[in-house]
């Protein structure tokens, strides 16, 4: 088991369908692999799932099984995006072996779900949080700030040994079956560990005249951390707006055919290359 990744592919939601450059503006496609998508309601659908499918996965996947001619497994959810006859044609002619699970069962089956989705949101939200406490709230999260908290957590969260963990969590690999029937079949183990490290300290002997200034230095090196993170949050604030300023244009290319269109980094790359000579 190699612990690799697929590239991320991140659905923005666009009332009119369009991916907006400024969206992607901290996105750099020579050192970022995700590809991007847009749908009004911001969730994939059937299009996007099958363009995801030959874009994405089958691209990707197909370098490491022998040019195509080993079987490949994709697991999936029921979702209609991933079930329909369209994607499952494609996966028939490209050995791709689909397993979908029942209803309800991704928290135990899925190693996304078990060992990967879970720190990604946690990372994130610490991101979120940095972000929030340099802009002190003087400017609005928009699209345009969501790769920049994304990226890294993504990064940190989908590393190789939370992948490996998530397999062997779910008892695909190695194939252990009883991992989850032993979860099904007995009760959560109640036992709370009481024990408590022992932790010691030695003391100093402080002149009480030097006592009575440590308050007074303390409160001091407070107030210029305070005012040390408000200068950094005002210069991040001021550079964020000076970003938001810039006007938006239509990733497309010419010979777009107006349906769903997944924007891998190679695209994206073309797209932005054909607006500077046009510029």
């Amino acid at each position: 088991m190699a612990g690799k990744v697929l590239p991320p592919t991140v659905v923005f939601e666009a009332k009119s369908g369009d991916l907006q450059d400024t969206w992607l503006q901290d996105f750099d496609p020579v050192k970022h692999a995700c590809s991007f998508a847009s749908s009004p309601s911001g969730w994939t659908n059937n299009e996007i799932g099958f363009y995801w499918l030959s874009e994405v996965f089958e691209k990707t996947t197909k370098k490491t099984a022998r040019n195509g001619r080993d079987i490949r497994l994709l697991i999936i959810d029921g979702h209609g995006s991933h079930i329909d006859s369209a994607f499952l044609d494609f996966c028939d002619t490209h050995q791709i072996l689909v397993g979908v699970f029942p209803p309800h069962s991704t928290h135990r089956l899925q190693p996304l779900d078990v060992s990967l989705f879970s720190p990604l949101a946690i990372y994130y939200s610490q991101n979120l949080d940095n972000w929030i406490m340099k802009s002190q709230g003087l400017t609005r999260l928009q699209k345009s700030d969501f790769f920049m908290l994304f990226w890294p957590a993504f990064e940190k969260a989908f590393s190789v040994s939370n992948i490996e963990s998530g397999w062997q969590k779910t008892g695909l690999h190695p194939f252990n079956p009883a991992i989850v029937l032993d979860q099904i079949s007995t009760l959560p183990d109640e036992h709370i560990d009481r024990d408590r490290a022992s932790s010691s300290c030695s003391s100093t002997y402080i002149p009480p005249a030097a006592m009575r200034q440590i308050p007074k230095l303390l409160k001091r090196e407070a107030e210029n951390q305070v005012l040390k993170h408000e200068m950094q949050g005002l210069k991040k604030t001021i550079k964020l707006q000076e970003r938001k300023q810039k006007g938006r244009k239509a990733l497309k290319m010419p010979d777009e055919h107006g349906g769903a269109v997944i924007y891998t980094p190679s695209k994206v790359k073309a797209i932005r290359d054909a607006n500077i000579q046009k510029e």
